[in-house]
């Protein structure tokens, strides 16, 4: 009914001490492989605070791998962050991207190169161009996603019944860390779903890069 009415279905409050004081953008990327080995970059942005509005941009067509990352760098993130910097009035502090659909061999071949089309953004369009902004250094935050995970993870409920304990799936919203997740790598996994029949697929996240060290995680 919400929506139905123009009205915002759901803010994020930044509650925490540590994000309450900061502004913080967020965006996700993905590409995908079609025919004739073409490919296609879908991309959004928030544009505010609250996370409540988006700025996208989609890219089809493109033939090499190499023009993957210079859509995504070049088109989306100067023009994600010149919308967000007309609707805040500021540029974002942190900067987090969510990266979809990369395999380990691609973490190691991509990351650096969208990375890099990244910072040439911040140098050559913000730092250069941007008034005030002469020494802008945002906190980057750079997480893959990965959605085909053999991991699986249950909670216990009890039987309304019986009064026994059973294995269930984890509510939605669930987040599993530290000893749960991998031993060598910054990551944790997220059930993002409600799963009623089956048993629940978690998302995993990773942080292969933050605050501008690029971390080797695999190792």
């Amino acid at each position: 009914m919400a929506a139905k009415i123009g009205r915002i279905l759901w803010t994020v409050s930044p509650q925490h001490s540590y994000w309450e004081k900061k502004y913080i953008a967020t965006a996700s990327v993905c590409y995908s492989r079609g025919l004739r080995n073409s490919y296609t970059v879908g991309m959004i942005g928030t544009t505010n605070q609250e996370q409540t509005s988006v700025y996208t941009y989609c890219m089809v067509g493109l033939s090499k791998r190499e023009q993957v990352a210079m859509q995504i760098y070049c088109n989306f993130f100067e023009k994600w962050l010149s919308r967000y910097l007309t609707c805040t009035g500021k540029l974002p502090d942190t900067i987090i991207v969510y990266r979809e659909g990369l395999s380990e061999a691609q973490i190691k071949r991509s990351v650096g190169e969208e990375l890099e089309q990244l910072y040439a953004v911040i140098e050559q369009k913000i730092r250069k161009a941007v008034p005030n902004y002469k020494d802008y250094n945002p906190e980057v935050v750079y997480m893959t996603v990965n959605k085909k995970v053999s991991s699986k993870f249950y909670d216990y409920g009890k039987n309304k019944e019986t009064g026994k304990p059973y294995a269930c799936n984890p509510e939605s919203g669930s987040v599993i860390f530290c000893e749960m997740a991998s031993n060598n790598q910054i990551d944790f996994y997220l059930t993002p779903q409600r799963v009623l029949s089956g048993t629940a697929t978690p998302c995993q996240y990773r942080i292969v890069y933050y605050n501008g060290q690029n971390q080797n995680l695999s190792t």
